[in-house]
């Protein structure tokens, strides 16, 4: 134990301090304990907790003080259960965190879902079998994943995972994934494992999703369906790329824009961002290009000032 003090009544007030003794411990953490004899369990240092504790340490007002703590126990607590939590064993942790599923939606937004739902996969029906299908001799415009991705556009629109970036892009890059790793794992052409395929497919594409910031659940079976597809599937080789993951998905993000929109309830309108990047991408972005360097003729110029440089 590295440390403790105990709370001492503020200067000019009369009234009393919190009654409270601050444990410190090596590790950084601390203790804060009741002087009537409630005791709390170690708590990780947060902002909260820090905040109140340098209000102690510095004889502020101890009304402020008072006003922390409830907010800084109770952030200490959620920090302790965190900690508990990561400390359990894997069976303990299996029994999850206790958090509230939410609430039940209302009736309107279940209509919307169903009739948004229903609208988009009638548009790719119709032209998967009435045009597709009749016109062409192996182009698809949905697969399974379409009914996937039908649940995010229209029963969970303002999730970041349903955005048009991601249901777009995921689906693009995950089918090109899906078909590379078929034609170099599963097909006979190349090492002709059909069982290490799907789990190849569905990991690489999630990572590539992650490193373009396109996370979408759809598009991990869109990779699997390229792997475990029909002989039709297999022969669309890189045009399944095209249809009926890009085509496809536009005209399923279309047809969310206009449905979602039609509805004057906040919380179905869509999408909620048309970015996929963040300020701190950006700055890291630039962190990685090279800065511009003077070229040395203007260096060793004597009529050039640092300034001009």
């Amino acid at each position: 134990m590295a440390g403790a003090f105990n709370s001492a009544s503020p200067v000019g007030t009369s009234e009393p301090a919190p009654k409270l003794t601050v444990r410190f411990f090596d590790d950084g953490s601390f203790r804060i304990d009741r002087l009537d004899g409630e005791a709390s369990e170690k708590r990780c240092a947060t902002s909260l907790s820090d905040e109140f504790l340098a209000s102690i340490s510095s004889n502020q007002h101890h009304a402020d003080s008072q006003q922390l703590l409830p907010t800084a126990m109770d952030d200490a607590s959620k920090s302790g259960a965190a900690a508990k939590h990561r400390e359990a064993g894997i069976l303990v942790r299996m029994l999850g965190k206790g958090v509230a599923p939410p609430s039940l939606a209302s009736g309107t937004f279940i209509l919307w879902s169903a009739l948004g739902s229903f609208l988009g996969i009638l548009v790719l029906s119709l032209l998967h079998y009435e045009l597709m299908l009749a016109e062409t001799d192996d182009l698809v415009m949905f697969v399974g994943s379409f009914g996937a991705q039908a649940v995010l556009l229209f029963a969970a629109n303002g999730s970041p995972l349903a955005q048009p970036w991601n249901c777009i892009f995921g689906n693009v890059i995950s089918s090109a994934v899906g078909v590379t790793v078929w034609k170099m794992v599963g097909s006979e052409a190349g090492m002709g494992l059909i069982w290490l395929a799907p789990p190849f497919a569905v990991s690489l594409a999630i990572t590539a999703m992650h490193l373009t910031k396109s996370m979408h659940p759809p598009a991990g079976a869109t990779a699997m369906i390229a792997c475990i597809g029909t002989r039709k599937i297999h022969d669309l080789g890189y045009m399944y790329v095209l249809f009926p993951a890009l085509v496809g998905s536009l005209i399923h993000v279309l047809v969310a824009l206009v449905v979602n929109n039609l509805s004057q309830r906040p919380n179905r309108h869509f999408p909620s961002s048309w970015r996929f990047w963040s300020d701190e991408d950006l700055m890291l972005l630039r962190s990685w290009l090279p800065v511009p360097s003077a070229s040395p003729a203007k260096m060793n110029d004597p009529g050039k000032t640092a300034a001009d440089v």
